[in-house]
């Protein structure tokens, strides 16, 4: 999500430079790179404001907000709970997140 004019790296418009929220669905293959590596190099964007990473495995999301030069953490790991995007000022559930999800393809 973009909240400004969107900026592009080239003309293939697949590499956006100014994003403010960024969600990422975990995998077990990716899941260290996207915690580790991937949010490092997020973090010298000056745009984003929140980093999303919601597990494929189970009912949890975990919100990293940027609050200055520091990445405050928020966690919910029950389907009744509710994350907030600071950015856009947006509270999601993960019933809603999930809805689409039959529980046992959950593993």
């Amino acid at each position: 999500m973009v909240c400004a004019e969107e900026k592009y790296l080239d003309e293939k418009f697949d590499t956006l430079l100014n994003p403010t929220v960024l969600f990422e669905v975990l995998s077990t293959t990716t899941e260290d790179y996207d915690r580790g590596t991937k949010f490092k190099l997020y973090r010298t964007l000056p745009s984003l404001q929140n980093y999303v990473l919601v597990s494929s495995t189970e009912f949890a999301a975990e919100v990293y907000s940027r609050s200055n030069d520091e990445w405050i953490l928020s966690t919910a790991k029950d389907k009744n709970e509710h994350l907030h995007i600071s950015a856009i000022d947006y509270n999601f559930s993960l019933t809603n997140m999930y809805a689409q999800i039959d529980k046992f393809e959950l593993t």
